[in-house]
């Protein structure tokens, strides 16, 4: 079976029990950064979400975790590069795709972070590049979590 991994089935509290936060948390993230920006409303409409969104979320959360404020985290997921389209590309396994991602600081004013990806064969390469200090991310661990997850929900 194929997962579209856009198709919006879960509700909020699914994807904050998830994505290991609060829907407080998730509900704050939305409205105030305008994260998943098409899921907000402003109504009391039930909104869904899609397995992408969880894996962002959840990346969201660990980056905060980790100390990343979570304007910095957003932006990270808002930037071009999109964590959500790399996750829909992980998960879809339709595009090879590098699961690992290094977040320096920026170089200018502009730019709060730079990203990169790469695979764990060019981690050393990549830790040269960074002037010998990044912090890397690991996108399949993101996504084990989610799977994880619901697989210990279908137990019970």
């Amino acid at each position: 079976m194929k997962i579209d991994t856009n198709e919006e089935v879960f509700t909020s509290d699914k994807v904050a029990a998830a994505a290991g936060c609060s829907e407080a948390t998730l509900r704050q993230w939305r409205n105030r950064y305008a994260f998943l920006e098409n899921t907000v409303t402003g109504g009391m409409e039930v909104k869904r979400f899609s397995l992408s969104d969880i894996c962002v979320v959840r990346a969201i959360k660990v980056l905060t975790d980790y100390g990343l404020s979570a304007r910095d985290a957003i932006y990270l997921a808002n930037h071009r590069m999109g964590l959500r389209k790399l996750f829909a590309a992980l998960l879809s396994k339709s595009h090879r795709v590098q699961t690992l991602l290094s977040i320096r600081p920026g170089k200018s004013e502009h730019e709060a972070f730079e990203f990169s990806l790469f695979g764990p064969e060019h981690f050393a390469e990549a830790m040269a590049h960074s002037g010998g200090i990044m912090t890397v991310f690991d996108l399949n661990v993101v996504v084990q979590h989610v799977f994880n997850h619901f697989e210990q929900q279908n137990k019970k």
